[in-house]
């Protein structure tokens, strides 16, 4: 199920579907936590060989897709600093030169 999971979750981020994105990385995520579940009850040495191998193999790739989410949260960040203007570092107005003052009310 995992892995099912996973391969639609790199189909997702191919097709630039960011709806698609996040319904698919909630399924990740929650069958994920399925597995970690099932394998807290169970020693992995007492897991058969078979399985073991599959989550393995499992193992590297959520480690290339999360490479591959990288890369297109990277791109996105670029696509979006092309189009917006910078941000000013300052956001109310040009930074105090001075030392605060303290107004006290006349009377």
């Amino acid at each position: 199920m995992l892995e099912t999971q996973v391969r639609e979750l790199q189909a997702a981020l191919v097709s630039a579907n960011p709806a698609a994105v996040q319904q698919q990385a909630l399924a990740v995520r929650s069958a994920t936590a399925a597995l970690a579940d099932w394998l807290d009850r169970t020693p992995f040495a007492q897991h058969p060989e078979e399985i073991r191998q599959r989550i393995r193999a499992l193992g590297t790739q959520l480690s290339s897709t999360r490479d591959q989410l990288a890369r297109v949260m990277s791109l996105t960040s670029q696509q979006a600093a092309s189009l917006l203007p910078p941000a000013d570092l300052v956001t109310y107005g040009p930074a105090a030169t001075s030392k605060a003052r303290i107004y006290r009310a006349p009377g």
